[in-house]
């Protein structure tokens, strides 16, 4: 589906706060957050008919999906043009400059290194783990 369609969707709500919610929603993790960010009451949000609400977030879905496509279509143009410059920053005659263009090529090609944490404490020892009812042992039932 193309973004004028889902614009044309969209714009085709019967109120402001559905097309306000929606666009919140998008860029929000939870229900209560998009209805703060849009302005109104929980009440409102959930005095809509849960056909409704499920209508709203499935568009704001469709919006943040589409939005992220064209940004990382946008972006993907660019990348050419910044790794060229990120090159050309390893030239540079700032030994600083230098070397952090290295690590940002090497960790972008190579990976980040891992680094080891020893969690070891006064308080460390063995976990044991002892299951009940195990699901796995049919025999564990009978006892």
């Amino acid at each position: 589906m193309k973004m004028a369609d889902l614009r044309a969707e969209i714009e085709s709500l019967d109120s402001d706060l559905k097309i306000q919610y929606v666009f919140a929603r998008s860029k929000t993790a939870s229900n209560n957050k998009a209805v703060e960010d849009a302005g109104f009451s929980g009440s409102t949000f959930y005095g809509w008919e849960q056909e409704e609400r499920d209508y709203l977030n499935s568009l704001a879905m469709r919006l943040k999906t589409e939005v992220g496509l064209r940004v990382a279509l946008v972006l993907q143009d660019f990348a050419e043009d910044a790794a060229r410059d990120l090159g050309k920053l390893m030239k540079s005659r700032n030994e600083n400059i230098r070397l952090k263009s290295d690590i940002e090529i090497l960790d972008r090609t190579s990976g980040k290194p891992t680094q080891k944490i020893d969690q070891k404490t006064d308080n460390s020892g063995t976990i044991k783990v002892e299951y009940v009812n195990d699901w796995r042992d049919p025999s564990a039932d009978a006892s």
